[in-house]
């Protein structure tokens, strides 16, 4: 099975040799195509991922999140969404206010104490920790660099500071990451 593409033929633009043809290519077996579709859906942006963060319209935000909390209802589906939506939150940076619905949706996933372990487990405090050290770091730039305050720009440390502290109402996680967490946190607020 040929997978590959002659690239002086593709900058010729022979049709037998364009990703669209590639894309096509019906003697692949069925768990390369699979792993095509997943690794070209992964590196784009998911619709309901843009209609989640939705600057322009609260209105596709506030669909985008009831549809996901429906979903959410399905126990089968419950993990891979959870597994989803964490993955979504290093795009609360760039969305500031308009990311409080999808936060309000996470927390209400995340309410109950065996999916707090669940997070937690599968390293959601190494995420927030780094998404946290990023914002410092964005914010304490913006303050050397800019001449006004704009207070939305902290935003998406606040309500990643709200993520990390419903975590840590749960003794057993308080307990083992507070040591690990507290760095991060202090770090944050002395620079």
């Amino acid at each position: 099975m040929d997978t590959a593409l002659n690239l002086y033929k593709w900058l010729e633009k022979d049709p037998r040799h364009s990703y669209e043809f590639w894309a096509k290519k019906e003697d692949r077996d069925n768990l390369e195509q699979l792993v095509f579709q997943w690794r070209r859906a992964s590196q784009e942006k998911t619709w309901l991922q843009r209609m989640m963060f939705n600057k322009s319209s609260r209105q596709a935000r506030e669909v985008a999140c009831l549809l996901t909390q429906a979903m959410s209802e399905t126990p089968w589906c419950y993990t891979e969404l959870l597994d989803m939506l964490t993955g979504y939150l290093k795009d609360m940076a760039e969305a500031g206010e308009s990311g409080a619905r999808f936060l309000e949706l996470y927390q209400s996933l995340i309410k109950n104490e065996p999916w707090k372990h669940y997070v937690v487990i599968k390293g959601l405090l190494k995420k927030i920790s780094d998404l946290m050290t990023d914002e410092i770091t964005k914010l304490n730039k913006l303050e050397e660099t800019a001449l006004t305050a704009d207070l939305t720009q902290g935003c998406s440390l606040k309500m990643l500071t709200q993520v990390m502290a419903a975590l840590f109402s749960v003794d057993e996680i308080r307990q083992h990451y507070k040591s690990q967490m507290l760095a991060t946190v202090l770090d944050g607020y002395l620079s």
